[in-house]
């Protein structure tokens, strides 16, 4: 099996379904999508919670934990889901786009490939995982194709593939993050100007960990950037603030159980924070691109609801801003919450863009 076959787009429709598998800093989210007449329909969705530690910097550090919470999740599906998509950290993979031959066959290609990535990959070529997909003709010479090459060391993939094993589910597709968040915002599209042509739109990933700003334009990712700025930030400002653990920190904020003064005096000067670092990353992508302004703003991720944040951003930066719900215009199985997938759907777009892979 190709470990990245995640960038190739020949699925077998009969094939068992495909979940998205979403390994998050302290939880494990699945998804099941299935499509009819254009018509998605979230046929599974559970979450497993993480203990503290199993997962640091998007880095597997405790695969016992990571197999625990899986046996949970086919547990939880009646073992009807087997297969899953799980996605590397942009950091963990290498991307190139290369130029070859355009009359190379596929098979051809497959041969020729792993001589040329070994220029341009850090590792020796036995260490690391590699796939590649052919882009199309390349626009300054129609004799050549323009190929992406994907790739990462072993190891990163290996680790969660055998926790993953463990726990009863087989990895079928490893896909970038990145990519599955592009693939994702198709779903979001209805609510965008001109439904993403001829637009610039910045889809900001906020989770616990950092802040991930992406900009597509026409529905295509043009930049991304990352800031080690995440909502943990604000708990350890709980922390200190009050003489709390990190643990009664967090507690607090879940439950909404702090002082009256916790607004003016934490929340606020953290909201002002987040929207720096989307300034500074606004400001490296206006210094890199053509245009100089972005038409949309989609705040996405498990702490997009952060209170006031939304609001907070687009008075600033003085630009429409909307919550990431990719299960907008979908129908929802009976078995499932739909209040609760509502209220947790803008921490699944790169989950959804992962069990989007069912359908090519």
């Amino acid at each position: 099996m190709q470990i990245f076959n995640a960038i190739k787009s020949h699925l077998n429709f009969k094939a068992p379904l495909i979940a998205g598998l979403h390994i998050g800093a302290s939880s494990l989210k699945l998804l099941c999508l299935k499509k009819a007449d254009e018509q998605f329909y979230v046929e599974h969705y559970a979450t497993v919670p993480l203990p503290a530690g199993a997962v640091v910097e998007k880095e597997i550090k405790n695969s016992r934990a990571i197999t625990d919470a899986v046996k949970q999740l086919v547990a939880h599906t009646k073992g009807k889901i087997q297969q899953v998509a799980i996605a590397l950290p942009d950091n963990a993979v290498i991307s190139k786009i290369i130029q070859m031959e355009s009359s190379l066959s596929e098979t051809q290609l497959e041969n020729l490939i792993p001589f040329e990535a070994e220029q341009h990959l850090p590792h020796p070529l036995e260490e690391v995982s590699l796939d590649f997909q052919v882009l199309g003709t390349n626009n300054k010479n129609q004799h050549l194709v323009d190929i992406l090459l994907v790739a990462s060391h072993k190891d990163k993939v290996a680790s969660r593939i055998a926790a993953i094993a463990a726990g009863g589910m087989q990895v079928k597709v490893v896909d970038v993050e990145s990519y599955a968040i592009e693939r994702a915002c198709q779903l979001l599209r209805w609510e965008w100007p001109e439904q993403g042509n001829q637009q610039t739109v910045a889809v900001c990933m906020f989770t616990a960990l950092g802040l991930s700003l992406i900009i597509l334009q026409n529905n295509n990712i043009i930049f991304m950037r990352s800031e080690n700025f995440g909502s943990e930030q604000l708990t350890k400002l709980i922390q200190q603030r009050y003489n709390l653990s990190f643990q009664e920190a967090e507690q607090a904020k879940i439950n909404n159980n702090l002082p009256e003064n916790y607004i003016n005096e934490v929340l606020e000067p953290f909201r002002e924070g987040v929207i720096s670092q989307i300034r500074r990353a606004l400001q490296f992508f206006f210094s890199t691109a053509q245009q100089a302004e972005i038409n949309y703003f989609i705040l996405a991720g498990g702490s997009a609801y952060l209170a006031g944040l939304a609001e907070k951003i687009a008075e600033q930066l003085k630009i429409k801003v909307a919550i990431a719900n990719p299960f907008f215009n979908m129908t929802i199985a009976p078995t499932i919450d739909a209040t609760l997938l509502k209220q947790e759907a803008a921490g699944l777009l790169l989950c959804s863009g992962l069990a989007m892979r069912n359908f090519g």
